[in-house]
Parts: C-alpha cells; sequence; structure tokens
C-alpha cells in the first residue's frame, strides 16, 4: 500500500510504452519507415485525448492501444489474410471495455471505406466490397461472442449483487445453460 502510488504512475507509463508499440507496429506495416514511424509514435502517443485523458484515467489508454492493431486486422482482412487476428483483438477489446469497442468500432468502418474506395478503379467492385463486408462482419461478430462470455461474469456478478431489487435478475449460473 505505501507505494501505490508509484505502482499507478508505472502502470500508466507502461500503457503510454504499448500504446506507441502498437502505433509503431502500424505505421512499420504499412511501411513507412523507421523514422516515420518512431515520429508518428510519438504524435499518436502523445496526442491531445492522451495527454488530457489517459493520464487522469488509464483506462482510456485502452482504445489508444488497440486502435492501430485493429487497423492491421482490417488489412488483413482485407488482404485475404488472419482473420482471426480481428477476431481476438475484438474480443479483448470487448473484454478491456464495451464503450472503447464501440469507439473503435466506428473508427474501423470509416477505415475501411476510405481504403475501399481509394484503391484502383479495378479492385473497386461491388462484389468485392460484399465480400470485405461478410468478412469483417464473422470476423466481428465471432470476437464480439468470444468476449461476450468473458461479460457473462461481470453480468452475473451485477445479477447477484445487492445493487439489483429484490426479485429482479436471477443470478447466472451454469446450470441455466445445462452445464
Amino acid at each position: 500500500p505505501e507505494h501505490m502510488e508509484t505502482g499507478y504512475r508505472v502502470m500508466t507509463m507502461v500503457r503510454f510504452y504499448l500504446t506507441g508499440l502498437s502505433a509503431s507496429a502500424l505505421f512499420l506495416y504499412l511501411k513507412k519507415g523507421r523514422f516515420a514511424s518512431l515520429l508518428g509514435s510519438y504524435v499518436y502517443v502523445f496526442c491531445g485525448y492522451a495527454l488530457h485523458l489517459c493520464l487522469y484515467h488509464p483506462q482510456f489508454s485502452y482504445a489508444l492501444m488497440l486502435l492501430p492493431l485493429l487497423l492491421i486486422a482490417v488489412e488483413e482482412i482485407m488482404a485475404g489474410r488472419r482473420w482471426y487476428m480481428g477476431t481476438i483483438l475484438v474480443g479483448i477489446s470487448l473484454l478491456w471495455s464495451y464503450y472503447f469497442l464501440y469507439i473503435n468500432t466506428i473508427a474501423l468502418v470509416v477505415y475501411f471505406l476510405v481504403r475501399f474506395f481509394c484503391k484502383e478503379k479495378t479492385q473497386r467492385t461491388v462484389r468485392r466490397f460484399i465480400q470485405y463486408v461478410f468478412r469483417f462482419a464473422g470476423t466481428y461478430l465471432l470476437g464480439v461472442g468470444i468476449g461476450f462470455l468473458g461479460i457473462m461474469t461481470s453480468l452475473s456478478s451485477y445479477a447477484g449483487s445487492s445493487r439489483t431489487v429484490s426479485g429482479g435478475l436471477d443470478t447466472i449460473s451454469g446450470g441455466n445453460y445445462g452445464a
């Protein structure tokens, strides 16, 4: 307990470091070069959002940490490779915070639309667009399903807590699902 404040500061700095690593991973994945990746990572980590909110509430850094990795997953899905990367990242994002998954999903949709419509005209077909949408939807929904399993424990705890009205929600248990 006597070093709690120091531990909190160290944890915050580690989150900033991991955010910078994920931004660097995105820039290097996009083949932007080492110096450009380093500079872009610094700009990303020390943007106004990060400095204003993440220093006071470090859990807000989870969204910043996962967004570049989710963008890499979008690129991988569009290239027809590693769809499971998106599934795992969506599941982790839902476990960390459903609100930030929602916000990152908006950013992912915008990113996907911009990337698709900036492709050469021969690669922008309706058929290919529909294929991408179905791949994204399947990957995303599978990740939500995986993340929802973790959220069930939180719902179970809430349902059995003293915060719920008496006679309200029943506690969720394995017995309800034939286990």
